[in-house]
């Protein structure tokens, strides 16, 4: 069985009724954090903009867009729910793959599912499973980090992954999960040129994948048909995205053994996940007594060859952000920043960047990147090295394994709450408590919910007026 047949008889034969309790709870939290970070993104530049885009005067009012509350045609709704999900990069990943999975399956699953009135909440939590474990899946076959060939993974597979999702909770049969994935890969996209020039488009592309999946879904079922051989066709993703660096045994290894929705992680802060074993590392010094600001000399950053390039290179510029996303993947910056605050980051933190605390700018340009031998390239979200010099000629040095949010490190449930809570209190129009709290409770017995009205609730609840 080759790779597209391994995923597609994965959609196919994904029951509910089959799924372990640790997995439907592992879907919760992943709603929960997607919904929470859609909050706190609606507050953000361009998300009114989308949010209108989406819900105007010519769109049909079919699905909900997220804080706002308006109403437009699933894809459309997809995404603009995509982008203020993915706004201030505080979303899930997949760390073995380099990508997130939330921003791109579940915008398409709640549209999809509110416009055709398939809201049950066992098809929801089936289907959410079902389109991460594909993007998940395809992901994991990549030999290369993003940077090397300048796909953004997250939309480049995330379109084939919402696609399997709402084909299945749509109802469709076979041949119709196997066009929907291959119309999808048709328009798959997504690349690392606007985080290079910081734009706007940066969030918004794994909404453009979701909003993609909700298309070829549709398409599907009304007869059109896609490639089969998406992956290791001639013109399939192996060898025309990333160059035959491409593993499928890698991708399948453990299909059918475990769901990787019980492996991902939740992020702590706001920016690119493979900066945060730097941050923990800095965090872990500087309560320990052993970094101060005022007596550092020198800092080194190390980290897997494709993270040292994108996040650290060059050096200067990574240095002197210009904008929300430059800062959020500038791994000297936010060092700095981490360092001079002395606690974690948190959304206040990330600008504005003309107006710096001079201690922040005065330490970042004491700190530097390099790509370390001992991290592989498909290490650059679990692995990195802190190392620092004292101006009394003290020297130290540390490496991190697992990444707080991993599964290996895990964030707590009660962590999780207090981290949707406070992306609820920064929405456009912020969440009272108890409105928060009527989303979580929504979220946490999803499996019981039915019908459009209870998705609406959760996406666009009673707010502060």
């Amino acid at each position: 069985m080759n790779i597209e047949e391994a995923l597609h008889a994965t959609v196919v034969g994904l029951q509910y009724r089959d799924l372990p309790e640790s997995t439907v709870w592992s879907t919760k939290r992943l709603l929960l954090d997607t919904v929470g970070t859609m909050f706190a993104g609606s507050s953000q530049v361009g998300s009114a903009a989308i949010a209108e885009w989406a819900s105007g005067p010519r769109r049909a009012g079919e699905a909900t867009v997220g804080c706002f509350g308006g109403m437009g045609r699933s894809s459309d709704v997809a995404v603009a729910n995509g982008y203020m999900a993915h706004a201030l990069d505080f979303d899930d990943t997949l760390d073995e793959a380099a990508l997130h999975t939330g921003v791109a399956v579940i915008p398409a699953v709640l549209a999809a599912a509110e416009a055709s009135g398939t809201a049950n909440g066992e098809q929801l939590i089936e289907s959410i499973v079902c389109g991460t474990e594909i993007l998940g899946r395809l992901g994991m076959g990549v030999l290369n980090s993003p940077g090397d060939w300048g796909w953004v993974y997250t939309s480049a597979l995330g379109s084939i992954g919402a696609a399997a999702a709402v084909a299945k909770l749509l109802g469709g049969d076979e041949d119709v999960i196997w066009n929907a994935m291959g119309i999808a890969y048709s328009e798959s996209a997504g690349n690392c040129q606007t985080s290079t020039e910081g734009t706007l488009a940066k969030r918004l592309q794994p909404g453009l994948a979701a909003g993609s999946g909700v298309r070829a879904a549709e398409l599907a079922m009304a007869g059109l048909t896609g490639p089969r051989e998406f992956v290791n066709g001639k013109y399939g993703l192996a060898s025309l995205y990333f160059r035959g660096e491409y593993d499928s045994s890698r991708a399948v290894r453990t299909l059918g053994s475990e769901w990787l929705i019980d492996r991902l992680a939740f992020k702590p802060y706001p920016c690119c996940r493979a900066i945060h074993g730097a941050l923990d590392l800095v965090l872990e010094a500087v309560n320990a007594g052993k970094l101060r600001p005022e007596t550092l000399r020198s800092m080194r950053i190390g980290g897997s060859a494709g993270v040292h390039k994108d996040l650290g290179l060059p050096l200067e510029q990574k240095r002197r952000p210009a904008s929300l996303v430059d800062c959020q993947f500038s791994t000297p910056w936010l060092v700095a920043l981490v360092t001079v605050l002395g606690r974690g980051l948190k959304v206040q933190d990330m600008g504005p960047f003309h107006e710096a605390d001079p201690e922040v700018t005065r330490v970042v340009d004491l700190v530097s990147t390099y790509s370390d031998p001992r991290i592989g390239v498909l290490e650059g979200a679990q692995k990195a090295v802190l190392s620092f010099e004292t101006l009394d000629g003290e020297t130290y040095e540390t490496m991190t394994n697992a990444f707080y949010g991993s599964p290996e490190d895990p964030m707590s449930d009660a962590t999780l709450i207090a981290k949707f809570d406070d992306c609820a209190s920064m929405a456009e129009t912020p969440l009272r408590p108890e409105a928060a709290a009527a989303v979580r409770n929504s979220i946490m017995k999803l499996e019981d919910i039915q019908g459009a009205t209870a998705i609406r609730e959760i996406l666009a609840p009673l707010r502060r007026g």
